[in-house]
């Protein structure tokens, strides 16, 4: 819903929109990427802590933790959170 949002508000926009993107200083979109990057990584290693103390031991590698938290990220920006409370 988020990136229909932003695609609709840079349609309202017009050429106008899209110029300032394309000229825009890219040095910052890598740095918000960056940033980005960085928070899921942290996200990903604190469900890993909580998973192994919570099972005592190591379940599976970070590699597992990191995959499912950029997949709950996309479910995120897909479909409304209440998806992801129906089972709690």
């Amino acid at each position: 819903a988020g990136v229909l949002v932003l695609l609709f508000i840079l349609w309202l926009g017009g050429v106008e929109a899209w110029q300032q993107i394309v000229q825009g200083d890219w040095r910052y979109v890598l740095a918000a990427l960056g940033v980005t990057l960085l928070w899921n990584l942290v996200a990903a290693f604190r469900w890993s802590l909580i998973a192994n103390r919570i099972a005592g031991a190591k379940i599976c590698s970070y590699r597992y933790y990191f995959t499912y938290q950029m997949l709950g990220m996309l479910t995120g920006q897909v479909v409304p959170i209440t998806i992801g409370m129906l089972g709690a």
